[in-house]
């Protein structure tokens, strides 16, 4: 019986050089693949009603419209159990790989209703939405759209 690609790295000993978090170039490579599905992380841009949910490793992109609205005159979330559910069912469309591997980190970024600046309640409402929808780690940014490689920093920082 053949072996697993997973299974030949780990036994040649590249594995943990991987997660040690060293160079993959003298690996030749092999595990950069790899790297998209054990690392994951998810831009969020959020609007009324409408998540626009980016896999910044594979590049798929899903736009969410809430079939419940969320949003309420004053408030981006307003009904959290809602913006919850439209929120996870966004990142198990944007999901890249098999469903048991890591969590992603997410960035959860406002483009409306934040004239401003956001509360530290509203703050926290939107780490505690991405938590709820499966995220690992998350924060929150204020300001210009990202570019995916600003993504991938600030995620690092969180």
């Amino acid at each position: 019986m053949r072996r697993g690609r997973l299974e030949r790295l780990c036994a040649r000993g590249a594995w943990p050089a991987f997660r040690a978090g060293r160079s993959t170039r003298a690996l030749g490579g092999t595990l950069m693949a790899l790297r998209g599905i054990l690392t994951s992380t998810v831009y969020v841009r959020i609007r009324k009603n409408e998540f626009q949910v980016r896999h910044i490793e594979s590049g798929r992109e899903v736009r969410t419209r809430s079939q419940v609205p969320f949003t309420t005159q004053r408030l981006l979330v307003g009904d959290f159990v809602a913006a919850v559910d439209c929120l996870r069912r966004s990142l198990r469309d944007v999901r890249y790989g098999p469903r048991f591997f890591a969590a992603p980190t997410v960035v959860m970024h406002p483009l409306e209703m934040n004239e401003g600046g956001l509360s530290a309640i509203e703050r926290r409402a939107l780490l505690e939405l991405a938590e709820g929808a499966g995220g690992k780690i998350a924060m929150v940014w204020e300001g210009r759209e990202l570019a995916d490689s600003e993504v991938k920093e600030h995620a690092r920082a969180a």
